[in-house]
């Protein structure tokens, strides 16, 4: 999912911009964005796929979110020149971080 959309926003630069980074369809806030109804099916997913609980598995989704939509806002604004097998190693080396300190937080 992560790298469909910052492919979306490699190939798609003006209208990632305009959906994504500007007023045009601003969210209120980010809790509105991580309450959503679909991100909450995909937190839930996680929270199933991982073992996490879904307090951590939205800390999760959070973190992976923030990156990929840095990374999807550096391609669409040709800020950066990573290539898709160094963007997909961000974002597993991210996901499996996080999701290991968070395993390893809640077995204590």
């Amino acid at each position: 999912m992560g790298l469909a959309y910052i492919n979306f926003a490699r190939e798609e630069k003006k209208l990632f911009e305009l959906l994504f980074l500007s007023n045009k369809y601003k969210i209120s806030s980010f809790s509105d964005l991580v309450n959503d109804v679909e991100n909450q099916g995909i937190i839930a997913l996680i929270s199933k796929l991982t073992g996490l609980t879904q307090t951590s598995a939205r800390s999760l989704f959070i973190d992976i979110w923030l990156t990929m939509h840095g990374i999807a806002t550096m391609c669409a604004t040709n800020t950066g020149d990573l290539d898709s097998s160094e963007i997909e190693g961000i974002l597993k080396e991210v996901y499996e971080g996080v999701k290991q300190k968070l395993l390893n937080g809640e077995n204590k």
